[in-house]
């Protein structure tokens, strides 16, 4: 199998479904990472739900770590 074939999103609304696709980067000058996080839901009682995080950490000022 290939490695796109891989990446393809397999989430199909049925119940049970659970998946994760992330990223993590860093800011080469200020030592900055960042996470992105989205996650496609559908349990196996109730709607089926999606969600979006983001974090960003700062090495040198941790007052600025924040996420959402």
């Amino acid at each position: 199998m290939s490695t796109e074939a891989l990446n393809l999103r397999k989430f199909a609304d049925q119940a049970g479904t659970y998946e994760v696709w992330y990223l993590t980067w860093n800011h080469p000058g200020t030592g900055q990472g960042f996470w992105l996080r989205f996650v496609l839901e559908a349990p196996d009682h109730g709607p089926p739900r999606a969600e979006l995080w983001f974090a960003r950490f700062d090495p040198r000022a941790a007052e600025r770590t924040f996420g959402v």
